[in-house]
């Protein structure tokens, strides 16, 4: 890199971003919201200029590349993440009600019986009251990540247990 682009040179930075622009039209080539994918990836574009070591041994094009290819997706993720609709499920005695025949109701109650108090708690307040994974780790004192990797395992308990059932039945 040059000197001036260090120092913050405006002229220098928007040669950069022209001669890319190829490559970061490609990346956010096929979202939905091109214009705010175009501007996050510019954004990301001119931090990685930034944290480029001039004095490194890899090829700036390359490192451009990869870097910003993989700093897209991850925004990519977050964003869907973030729209992701999780609708909530009505209330677990309703749906226990609900069931068809007697026989169903009772695998769902012995599904949900076998899982383990904070499985059982974090399930029923994630779908059935709709909570996010934020207010329950709150209460529960762990992180909203923590929630969402026990929702997940206590849902494919809830799979295995009931798959189980109707083997067995």
């Amino acid at each position: 890199m040059s000197s001036p682009l260090r120092a913050g040179d405006l002229a220098a930075r928007e040669e950069l971003v022209e001669r890319f622009q190829p490559l970061i039209r490609s990346l956010c080539r096929g979202w939905p919201d091109y214009e705010d994918q175009y501007q996050e990836a510019i954004c990301q574009f001119l931090e990685l200029v930034r944290e480029y070591d001039a004095a490194s041994p890899v090829y700036f094009g390359h490192y451009i590349k990869v870097k910003l290819a993989w700093r897209v997706k991850n925004y990519r993720r977050l964003v869907r993440r973030r729209t992701r609709p999780e609708a909530p499920l009505p209330d677990p005695e309703h749906v226990i009600a609900a069931a068809p025949d007697l026989a169903e109701r009772l695998d769902v109650q012995a599904a949900l019986s076998r899982l383990s108090d904070r499985q059982r708690d974090v399930v029923i307040r994630a779908y059935w009251h709709g909570e996010d994974s934020e207010p329950i780790a709150r209460d529960l004192g762990v992180s909203p990540r923590a929630v969402r990797a026990l929702r997940l395992r206590a849902e494919r308990r809830l799979a295995e247990i009931l798959a189980d059932e109707r083997k067995a039945g």
